[in-house]
């Protein structure tokens, strides 16, 4: 579903584990957990421009209380297993353990991400929220049905991001 510039389209989710095939979120669509909740995309994760993916702003809930894994691998060389457009919010913790994550430009995330290959935009702002252990993921992982020890992630800074040392361990501006 897509929603219009004034007013976006709303899913909530009211916690707990989702396992869906693909999602899909067009433009101006909000996807919001009330709880803690873990989505389990078992193919692929695409986000339309200007939509959110976060915690209730009515809770104390975290980018960790919102976690999602895609379980997928890139289809081809040209198509990311998670696909989020231009100008997004997202404040969640996003795993992509055999695939790349690709974020549109002026992207703001919140949290974490994992996967094979990232790809920030340009514009994009990133900072770390509630970050994890090593064991944290490992434990995340058997408990979604991904490999915990899978390749070396890569991350990619489009050629126009600023220099390396504008980043430090907690927050990046690509």
């Amino acid at each position: 579903t897509t929603g219009v510039s004034y007013q976006l389209t709303r899913l909530e989710l009211s916690g707990g584990t989702y396992h869906l095939r693909t999602l899909t979120l067009g433009d101006f669509t909000q996807l919001v957990c009330s709880a803690a909740c873990e989505i389990r995309i078992s193919e692929r994760l695409t986000v339309g421009e200007q939509s959110h993916i976060e915690p209730d702003d009515q809770t104390s809930l975290g980018a960790g209380d919102v976690v999602i894994w895609v379980l997928g691998a890139d289809p081809d060389a040209s198509t990311q297993v998670a696909s989020i457009a231009r100008e997004n919010k997202l404040r969640a913790h996003l795993y992509a353990p055999q695939g790349t994550v690709q974020t549109g430009g002026e992207t703001e995330v919140k949290g974490v991400i994992i996967g094979q290959t990232i790809v920030f935009g340009i514009g994009n702002n990133v900072t770390v929220e509630d970050p994890l252990d090593e064991q944290d993921l490992d434990a995340g992982a058997a408990d979604a049905g991904a490999a915990p020890d899978g390749p070396t992630p890569d991350t990619t800074v489009p050629d126009t991001a600023p220099s390396p040392d504008t980043c430090s361990p907690t927050t990046c501006a690509a």
